[in-house]
């Protein structure tokens, strides 16, 4: 059986999940109604880490109802915000004349998808961080009115400290999540508006060509030459992001399985009750981070990235050398047949981002 693990999942649901697991732990321990041994956390077995995420996952899915209606309250509602992400969108663009409205956003992003799964994907981002902050926002809120509540109990100023460093952080995760919102709505009308004005665009060209408004030969080669140069510079973007995201999500596991160590081990010293809730969450992102490559395949990517971008550069290093022959003029088969391996290199690298996804 095949399960696909999404962003949405990973990212708006089971880091929060596991925020709010670590959370609830730590103060059930802290006031005595369990008694938990952290020590355990150096032989995590798999199973054991199976089930904390399976746990963070379901948590994540209960609270976030909650997280939203609540959060709602400090960076108003989603509505409110699409139109204003609309606005702005039509400010910026005033010569787009598309006949769509803020409230078809949910429809446009369906149709980018039917397109291009990789460009929803980076829509969707912004959504899903926008998820995840207000989540993660809600579960500040939460420790400042536990941190509240306990000093009131021990008068340590300590606890009166932690609990304003929990309002500041739950108030920069509100306030990131309300761009990030706004980012997600404008990217759905950018994305849309640019792959229908795209779409516009080859289709007027392949009709003037069919129709016999014949192009000459050196704009068909024009044409084909145009459209290297947009391929190379988008999957050049792609390569760089892919890379980026490779090489963050191969360090950052190692970088908090480290914390979590030095936390248990700092903890056994110093008695300090909140680092363990710190080696939870360490260890807990970690884990899953570490499943970055296999899940959302950045390497394998970047690689079929770098392929596509050979590809292409021999493409138009072919064009180059071919034009250099100034006394043999370049035939109509010639210039077809550049454009042939041109729809090949674009079929190849779809077939290479379906695979990459498979699991």
């Amino acid at each position: 059986m095949s399960i696909r693990i999404g962003l949405y999942d990973f990212f708006a649901y089971t880091l929060p999940g596991i925020l709010y697991v670590a959370i609830l732990t730590f103060w059930l321990n802290t006031i005595g109604i369990l008694a938990i041994d952290f020590s355990v956390l150096k032989d995590f077995s798999l199973i054991a880490l199976f089930m904390f995420v399976g746990a963070g996952y379901i948590t994540g899915l209960i609270f976030d109802p909650i997280a939203f209606r609540l959060i709602r309250f400090f960076i108003g509602r989603n509505r409110d915000a699409t139109k204003a992400a609309y606005e702005k969108f039509t400010e910026r663009h005033p010569w787009v004349n598309l006949k769509y409205e803020a409230k078809d956003w949910s429809i446009l992003l369906r149709a980018i998808k039917s397109v291009s799964m990789e460009a929803a994907t980076d829509v969707e981002q912004h959504n899903v961080t926008f998820i995840m902050l207000r989540n993660i926002g809600f579960a500040f809120i939460l420790c400042f009115i536990s941190s509240g509540v306990y000093y009131f109990v021990t008068r340590n100023l300590w606890d009166l400290g932690l609990g304003i460093l929990f309002l500041t952080m739950a108030i920069l995760a509100m306030w990131r999540s309300k761009i990030r919102r706004e980012w997600f709505y404008i990217a759905v009308f950018e994305a849309f508006t640019a792959h229908f004005l795209l779409d516009n665009k080859i289709d007027q060209d392949s009709k003037s060509y069919e129709e016999g408004s014949v192009l000459t030969m050196s704009q068909q080669l024009e044409f084909v030459e145009k459209r290297i140069a947009e391929d190379i510079a988008f999957f050049t973007n792609r390569r760089n992001y892919n890379r980026t995201m490779a090489f963050r999500f191969s360090l950052f596991p190692a970088i908090l399985s480290t914390i979590a160590t030095i936390a248990i081990g700092i903890e056994d010293k110093t008695h300090l009750v909140w680092l363990p809730v710190v080696a939870i969450i360490a260890s807990g992102i970690a884990s899953i981070l570490g499943a970055w490559q296999s899940l959302f395949a950045n390497k394998t990517l970047w690689m079929a990235n770098n392929s596509t971008l050979a590809n292409l550069h021999k493409l138009q290093w072919d064009i180059d050398y071919r034009k250099a022959d100034k006394k043999s003029p370049m035939k109509e088969e010639e210039i077809k047949s550049y454009y042939t391996k041109l729809s090949e290199i674009h079929d190849e690298a779809e077939s290479a981002l379906q695979q990459a996804y498979k699991t």
